[in-house]
């Protein structure tokens, strides 16, 4: 169950009930918020979520104790979960970016079949890259795609002056051949919920490393879409 974390009084059965209804919600998040300030029932903390309504003088009617949905809100925040998440999704650890989803088809290099040991520079870095001679080139640009955590499609790359695309950078690999590749980096989804990051896409309408900024900015989806809205 999900609770609106600005005014702490709506609940939502999940994430997307919960953005699908902010357009509505928002208008009088700030009005409960303000609301629960003035409303606070004075009484003595003594853990309980009850309290009770008691009138100065005699009294000579008691009532039911009355639930203090605040308290109660506040041990549902403060409570442990009894096991892990089960269902929090990760980016896949051998794969690569293409147009703003996680891939997993990589070519695997067989040591015993003949291949090529090439320097890539990228970012003022440089690094070794151990490429089959029977890969296409389509598989190349996926390696560097995930050696290099460049979306695919943004990949280019030049060797002796020209820019290679998929049809022309296998011809070119050679033993001690140097490649120049520029392109943005993907953003660092480490700690973060990819489910979160393709959420905020498909509500936003932003690419992947502008999602993954502000969750990592926000730390909240409905933040999150909040920060994205402003732009």
């Amino acid at each position: 169950m999900k609770r609106c974390t600005r005014c702490h009084m709506v609940f939502y059965c999940s994430k997307e009930c919960q953005i699908s209804d902010w357009k509505t919600h928002r208008q009088i998040c700030q009005q409960i918020s303000a609301r629960k300030k003035s409303s606070e029932t004075c009484y003595k903390n003594d853990g309980s979520i009850f309290t009770e309504n008691k009138p100065q003088g005699k009294i000579t009617i008691r009532h039911r104790p009355v639930v203090d949905f605040h308290k109660a809100a506040e041990d549902l925040q403060n409570q442990k979960p009894l096991t892990e998440p089960v269902n929090r999704s990760i980016k896949p650890e051998n794969s690569y970016l293409h147009c703003n989803q996680y891939k997993t088809d990589l070519p695997v290099l067989d040591e015993s079949q003949p291949f090529c040991e090439i320097t890539v520079k990228c970012n003022k870095q440089k690094q070794k890259l151990k490429i089959q001679n029977a890969w296409s080139g389509d598989d190349i640009l996926k390696i560097f795609s995930n050696k290099l955590n460049i979306s695919y499609e943004k990949i280019k790359v030049i060797n002796k002056g020209k820019i290679l695309n998929c049809d022309t950078i296998a011809s070119a690999i050679s033993n001690k051949a140097i490649f120049q590749v520029i392109g943005e980096q993907a953003a660092n989804e480490d700690g973060l919920d990819t489910g979160d990051v393709d959420l905020l896409m498909k509500q936003m309408g932003v690419d992947r490393n502008e999602a993954v900024m502000a969750l990592r900015k926000c730390g909240d989806v409905v933040d999150a879409i909040i920060e994205l809205g402003k732009k």
